[in-house]
């Protein structure tokens, strides 16, 4: 395995960030010439890993825009990881844990997720969340 390119995207946005032990997007994951997802930890004030997806200018080498992840669910947790499975131009379909087995549907404009599939696989006690895992079992 060889780096064959690297260059630093620098954010062209203005927007608010919390006070963490890190800024920006980490984990990032192109999904094409234009989007990408990543991990934000540094919008929310609770320290808490939020999933987003950015438009990126490869060109300019900029993120144009972050739209953070959000969800349904009662109880904040950290998301992280999430592994895109196809896109559409409003849709995105993403792995989100393999056990129990958890896709999400996440709107592209809005950030809006949603689960479409859940079934529990193993039946373990402690979720086994971190879905780029899958790479290796597949």
């Amino acid at each position: 395995f060889q780096v064959l390119e690297s260059d630093e995207l620098v954010e062209s946005i203005k927007r608010d960030k919390h006070v963490s032990f890190t800024t920006g997007i980490e984990d990032c994951r192109l999904i094409d010439g234009n989007l990408m997802t990543g991990v934000c930890m540094d919008t929310n004030p609770d320290w808490v890993s939020d999933m987003c997806l950015c438009n990126i200018n490869i060109e300019n080498k900029t993120i144009e825009r972050i739209t953070v992840f959000t969800s349904q669910e009662e109880k904040r947790t950290s998301q992280k990881n999430w592994l895109v499975l196809h896109h559409t131009f409003t849709t995105m379909f993403m792995l989100h844990s393999y056990d129990p087995l958890r896709v999400m549907s996440v709107h592209i404009e809005s950030g809006s997720s949603n689960v479409i599939r859940f079934q529990k696989i193993f039946n373990l006690e402690n979720p086994i969340r971190n879905s780029i895992l899958i790479y290796i079992i597949i």
